[in-house]
Protein backbone atom coordinates (compact mmCIF):
# COMPACT_ATOMS: atom_id res chain seq x y z
CA UNK A 1 0.00 0.00 0.00
CA UNK A 2 2.67 2.15 0.51
CA UNK A 3 4.53 1.70 -2.60
CA UNK A 4 0.99 2.48 -4.27
CA UNK A 5 0.78 6.26 -2.34
CA UNK A 6 4.75 6.69 -3.06
CA UNK A 7 3.88 6.08 -6.76
CA UNK A 8 1.45 8.95 -6.53
CA UNK A 9 3.26 11.63 -8.26
CA UNK A 10 2.98 15.67 -6.41
CA UNK A 11 0.97 16.86 -8.97
CA UNK A 12 -1.50 14.38 -8.83
CA UNK A 13 -1.36 14.97 -4.51
CA UNK A 14 -1.46 18.26 -5.41
CA UNK A 15 -4.43 18.00 -7.73
CA UNK A 16 -6.71 16.12 -5.02
CA UNK A 17 -4.88 18.64 -2.27
CA UNK A 18 -7.04 21.30 -4.01
CA UNK A 19 -10.42 19.56 -4.79
CA UNK A 20 -10.60 18.59 -0.95
CA UNK A 21 -9.98 22.49 -0.26
CA UNK A 22 -12.75 23.58 -2.75
CA UNK A 23 -14.78 20.76 -2.05
CA UNK A 24 -14.63 22.35 2.17
CA UNK A 25 -14.95 25.45 1.24
CA UNK A 26 -17.85 25.28 -0.85
CA UNK A 27 -19.93 23.51 1.69
CA UNK A 28 -18.86 26.42 4.32
CA UNK A 29 -19.87 29.32 1.64
CA UNK A 30 -22.90 27.13 0.94
CA UNK A 31 -23.70 26.77 4.70
CA UNK A 32 -23.15 30.60 5.49
CA UNK A 33 -25.38 31.73 2.57
CA UNK A 34 -27.91 29.61 4.01
CA UNK A 35 -27.84 31.34 7.62
CA UNK A 36 -27.23 34.59 6.04
CA UNK A 37 -30.11 36.85 7.91
CA UNK A 38 -32.09 38.57 4.77
CA UNK A 39 -35.35 40.64 5.48
CA UNK A 40 -38.18 38.71 6.31
CA UNK A 41 -41.19 41.26 5.50
CA UNK A 42 -41.38 41.94 1.83
CA UNK A 43 -42.26 45.33 2.22
CA UNK A 44 -38.88 46.67 3.65
CA UNK A 45 -36.99 44.69 1.20
CA UNK A 46 -35.57 45.29 -2.54
CA UNK A 47 -35.59 42.91 -4.89
CA UNK A 48 -32.69 41.21 -4.04
CA UNK A 49 -33.88 40.37 -0.29
CA UNK A 50 -31.73 43.44 1.09
CA UNK A 51 -33.42 45.12 4.05
CA UNK A 52 -34.17 48.57 2.90
CA UNK A 53 -34.30 49.47 6.91
CA UNK A 54 -30.35 48.23 7.23
CA UNK A 55 -29.59 49.82 3.57
CA UNK A 56 -30.97 53.63 4.48
CA UNK A 57 -29.84 53.60 8.07
CA UNK A 58 -26.34 52.99 6.44
CA UNK A 59 -27.24 56.20 4.67
CA UNK A 60 -27.53 57.94 7.30
CA UNK A 61 -24.65 56.95 9.38
CA UNK A 62 -22.41 57.11 6.29
CA UNK A 63 -23.92 61.42 6.31
CA UNK A 64 -23.59 61.67 9.95
CA UNK A 65 -20.05 60.48 9.61
CA UNK A 66 -19.16 63.12 6.62
CA UNK A 67 -20.52 65.68 8.15
CA UNK A 68 -18.37 65.19 11.69
CA UNK A 69 -14.90 64.58 9.10
CA UNK A 70 -15.75 68.13 7.74
CA UNK A 71 -16.87 69.59 10.28
CA UNK A 72 -19.40 70.88 8.50
CA UNK A 73 -23.23 71.97 9.99
CA UNK A 74 -25.28 69.78 7.68
CA UNK A 75 -24.94 66.81 5.25
CA UNK A 76 -27.77 65.88 3.15
CA UNK A 77 -28.74 63.68 -0.32
CA UNK A 78 -30.91 65.10 -2.95
CA UNK A 79 -32.83 62.58 -5.32
CA UNK A 80 -34.23 63.68 -8.90
CA UNK A 81 -37.70 62.24 -9.71
CA UNK A 82 -39.97 62.79 -12.41
CA UNK A 83 -43.55 64.92 -10.95
CA UNK A 84 -46.09 63.44 -13.44
CA UNK A 85 -46.16 66.04 -16.85
CA UNK A 86 -46.98 69.74 -18.21
CA UNK A 87 -49.87 70.20 -20.39
CA UNK A 88 -47.57 70.93 -23.52
CA UNK A 89 -46.39 66.91 -22.26
CA UNK A 90 -43.27 67.95 -21.04
CA UNK A 91 -42.20 65.69 -17.67
CA UNK A 92 -42.33 68.26 -14.41
CA UNK A 93 -39.00 67.73 -13.42
CA UNK A 94 -38.51 67.84 -9.34
CA UNK A 95 -35.69 67.07 -6.56
CA UNK A 96 -36.50 65.61 -3.01
CA UNK A 97 -34.03 65.51 0.06
CA UNK A 98 -33.98 61.98 0.78
CA UNK A 99 -31.28 61.98 3.91
CA UNK A 100 -30.35 64.36 6.09
CA UNK A 101 -27.52 65.04 9.30
CA UNK A 102 -27.49 68.35 11.01
CA UNK A 103 -25.31 69.51 13.73
CA UNK A 104 -26.45 70.75 16.90
CA UNK A 105 -29.08 73.95 16.71
CA UNK A 106 -28.81 73.54 12.78
CA UNK A 107 -32.62 73.17 10.99
CA UNK A 108 -33.53 70.75 9.18
CA UNK A 109 -34.27 71.41 5.97
CA UNK A 110 -35.54 67.66 4.82
CA UNK A 111 -39.18 68.22 5.56
CA UNK A 112 -39.76 71.37 3.45
CA UNK A 113 -37.52 70.41 0.44
CA UNK A 114 -39.86 67.75 -0.85
CA UNK A 115 -41.15 67.52 -4.64
CA UNK A 116 -39.37 70.67 -5.26
CA UNK A 117 -39.22 71.83 -8.93
CA UNK A 118 -35.92 71.69 -10.74
CA UNK A 119 -36.65 75.11 -12.08
CA UNK A 120 -36.50 76.70 -8.72
CA UNK A 121 -32.86 76.33 -8.46
CA UNK A 122 -31.92 76.65 -11.77
CA UNK A 123 -28.14 78.24 -10.45
CA UNK A 124 -27.84 75.27 -8.90
CA UNK A 125 -28.36 73.05 -11.66
CA UNK A 126 -25.61 75.10 -13.14
CA UNK A 127 -23.34 74.16 -10.85
CA UNK A 128 -23.57 70.49 -10.78
CA UNK A 129 -23.79 70.55 -14.95
CA UNK A 130 -20.14 72.06 -14.57
CA UNK A 131 -18.94 68.73 -12.41
CA UNK A 132 -16.44 70.47 -11.18
CA UNK A 133 -15.89 69.75 -7.56
CA UNK A 134 -14.97 72.89 -5.17
CA UNK A 135 -16.05 74.73 -2.76
CA UNK A 136 -18.62 77.64 -3.00
CA UNK A 137 -18.97 80.61 -0.58
CA UNK A 138 -22.41 81.79 -0.95
CA UNK A 139 -21.54 85.50 -0.79
CA UNK A 140 -19.49 84.62 -3.92
CA UNK A 141 -22.91 83.69 -6.05
CA UNK A 142 -24.70 85.98 -8.76
CA UNK A 143 -28.32 86.98 -7.25
CA UNK A 144 -30.79 84.44 -7.82
CA UNK A 145 -33.64 82.47 -5.94
CA UNK A 146 -30.70 80.23 -4.87
CA UNK A 147 -28.50 82.65 -3.43
CA UNK A 148 -31.39 83.88 -1.17
CA UNK A 149 -32.52 80.50 -0.37
CA UNK A 150 -28.75 80.06 0.91
CA UNK A 151 -28.56 83.10 2.72
CA UNK A 152 -32.05 82.78 4.55
CA UNK A 153 -30.80 79.30 5.96
CA UNK A 154 -27.07 80.77 7.01
CA UNK A 155 -25.08 78.36 4.43
CA UNK A 156 -21.59 80.48 4.40
CA UNK A 157 -20.35 77.78 2.12
CA UNK A 158 -20.98 74.49 0.55
CA UNK A 159 -20.07 71.78 -2.00
CA UNK A 160 -21.84 69.65 -4.08
CA UNK A 161 -20.92 66.46 -6.07
CA UNK A 162 -23.12 64.61 -7.89
CA UNK A 163 -24.64 60.84 -7.25
CA UNK A 164 -23.95 58.69 -10.90
CA UNK A 165 -24.92 55.14 -11.85
CA UNK A 166 -21.75 54.23 -13.14
CA UNK A 167 -20.63 55.55 -15.71
CA UNK A 168 -23.77 57.57 -16.77
CA UNK A 169 -23.38 60.97 -17.96
CA UNK A 170 -26.72 62.58 -15.78
CA UNK A 171 -26.62 62.43 -11.70
CA UNK A 172 -29.20 60.70 -10.16
CA UNK A 173 -29.25 63.08 -7.25
CA UNK A 174 -26.64 64.53 -5.81
CA UNK A 175 -24.70 64.88 -2.00
CA UNK A 176 -24.33 68.66 -0.37
CA UNK A 177 -22.41 69.73 2.70
CA UNK A 178 -22.69 72.98 4.09
CA UNK A 179 -20.65 75.25 6.58
CA UNK A 180 -23.10 77.50 8.40
CA UNK A 181 -20.41 79.68 10.39
CA UNK A 182 -17.86 81.70 9.87
CA UNK A 183 -15.55 79.89 12.72
CA UNK A 184 -15.97 76.69 10.62
CA UNK A 185 -15.77 77.83 7.28
CA UNK A 186 -12.41 79.49 7.89
CA UNK A 187 -11.28 76.27 8.98
CA UNK A 188 -12.17 74.37 5.09
CA UNK A 189 -8.81 72.85 4.17
CA UNK A 190 -10.16 71.96 0.61
CA UNK A 191 -8.33 68.93 -0.92
CA UNK A 192 -8.98 66.89 2.48
CA UNK A 193 -13.13 68.28 1.84
CA UNK A 194 -12.89 66.81 -1.78
CA UNK A 195 -10.91 64.07 -0.99
CA UNK A 196 -13.28 62.96 1.63
CA UNK A 197 -16.17 63.47 -0.15
CA UNK A 198 -15.13 61.15 -3.32
CA UNK A 199 -15.04 58.30 -0.73
CA UNK A 200 -17.96 58.98 0.58
CA UNK A 201 -20.12 59.17 -2.24
CA UNK A 202 -18.65 56.06 -3.65
CA UNK A 203 -20.31 54.39 -0.30
CA UNK A 204 -23.31 56.14 -0.70
CA UNK A 205 -23.44 55.44 -4.23
CA UNK A 206 -23.03 51.34 -3.22
CA UNK A 207 -25.74 51.42 -0.19
CA UNK A 208 -28.19 53.03 -2.93
CA UNK A 209 -27.89 51.15 -6.12
CA UNK A 210 -27.63 48.37 -4.35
Amino acid sequence: MFTFFKSIGSDVWFAMGAASISFILGIIFTFIKKNQKKCKHPLFCNGNGTDFTKVHSRVNETLTETRLQLDCARSYIAQFHNGGDFFSGESILKFSITHESCGLGIEQTLENQQGVLLTRFVEKLKILQEDNLRIIFTNTLVDSNFKGYMESRNTIAFVMIPLKKGDALSPYGYMCCEWCSWQHAEKIIADNVLNTLKKETRIINTLLLT
